[in-house]
Protein backbone atom coordinates (compact mmCIF):
# COMPACT_ATOMS: atom_id res chain seq x y z
CA UNK A 1 0.00 0.00 0.00
CA UNK A 2 1.17 3.52 -0.73
CA UNK A 3 1.18 6.30 1.87
CA UNK A 4 -1.89 7.71 0.12
CA UNK A 5 -3.64 4.33 0.35
CA UNK A 6 -2.96 4.22 4.09
CA UNK A 7 -4.31 7.75 4.54
CA UNK A 8 -7.45 6.93 2.56
CA UNK A 9 -8.02 3.77 4.62
CA UNK A 10 -7.59 5.63 7.91
CA UNK A 11 -9.94 8.46 6.92
CA UNK A 12 -12.58 5.90 5.90
CA UNK A 13 -12.19 4.02 9.19
CA UNK A 14 -12.43 7.24 11.17
CA UNK A 15 -15.90 7.75 9.63
CA UNK A 16 -16.94 4.11 10.22
CA UNK A 17 -19.78 3.86 12.76
CA UNK A 18 -18.96 0.34 13.97
CA UNK A 19 -16.03 -1.13 15.86
CA UNK A 20 -12.71 -1.16 14.07
CA UNK A 21 -9.37 -2.71 15.01
CA UNK A 22 -6.19 -2.22 13.01
CA UNK A 23 -3.07 -4.29 13.52
CA UNK A 24 0.30 -3.09 12.31
CA UNK A 25 3.64 -1.69 13.36
CA UNK A 26 4.51 1.66 14.90
CA UNK A 27 3.64 4.44 12.46
CA UNK A 28 3.70 8.24 12.77
CA UNK A 29 0.83 8.47 10.26
CA UNK A 30 -1.39 6.05 12.20
CA UNK A 31 -0.47 7.61 15.56
CA UNK A 32 -1.27 11.07 14.22
CA UNK A 33 -4.59 10.28 12.56
CA UNK A 34 -5.76 7.78 15.18
CA UNK A 35 -4.63 9.81 18.18
CA UNK A 36 -8.09 9.53 19.79
CA UNK A 37 -8.21 5.74 19.38
CA UNK A 38 -7.19 3.23 22.03
CA UNK A 39 -3.70 1.89 21.32
CA UNK A 40 -1.98 -1.22 22.65
CA UNK A 41 1.49 -2.59 21.98
CA UNK A 42 2.00 -6.36 21.91
CA UNK A 43 5.23 -8.30 21.55
CA UNK A 44 4.87 -11.05 18.94
CA UNK A 45 7.04 -13.17 16.69
CA UNK A 46 7.40 -12.62 12.96
CA UNK A 47 7.10 -15.47 10.45
CA UNK A 48 10.91 -15.68 10.52
CA UNK A 49 10.81 -16.17 14.29
CA UNK A 50 12.20 -12.79 15.32
CA UNK A 51 10.48 -10.69 18.00
CA UNK A 52 8.43 -7.79 16.70
CA UNK A 53 6.31 -5.22 18.48
CA UNK A 54 2.82 -5.18 16.99
CA UNK A 55 0.50 -2.23 17.51
CA UNK A 56 -3.28 -2.48 17.80
CA UNK A 57 -5.37 0.65 17.24
CA UNK A 58 -9.06 0.42 18.25
CA UNK A 59 -11.90 2.91 18.00
CA UNK A 60 -13.37 1.42 21.20
CA UNK A 61 -12.19 0.65 24.72
CA UNK A 62 -11.48 -3.08 24.81
CA UNK A 63 -12.41 -5.37 27.69
CA UNK A 64 -9.54 -6.36 29.99
CA UNK A 65 -8.81 -9.51 27.98
CA UNK A 66 -9.26 -8.80 24.28
CA UNK A 67 -10.47 -11.71 22.18
CA UNK A 68 -11.39 -11.63 18.51
CA UNK A 69 -14.48 -13.62 19.47
CA UNK A 70 -15.69 -10.71 21.62
CA UNK A 71 -16.05 -8.69 18.42
CA UNK A 72 -18.39 -11.19 16.74
CA UNK A 73 -21.97 -9.95 16.59
CA UNK A 74 -25.11 -12.06 16.91
CA UNK A 75 -25.67 -11.50 13.18
CA UNK A 76 -22.20 -12.93 12.45
CA UNK A 77 -22.96 -15.99 14.61
CA UNK A 78 -26.17 -16.64 12.65
CA UNK A 79 -24.29 -16.93 9.35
Amino acid sequence: MTESDHEQLLYMLMEHKGSALISGYESELYNSLLKDWHKENKMNYSQAGSKKQEVLWMNFEPPEQLSIFDLVTEEDKAR
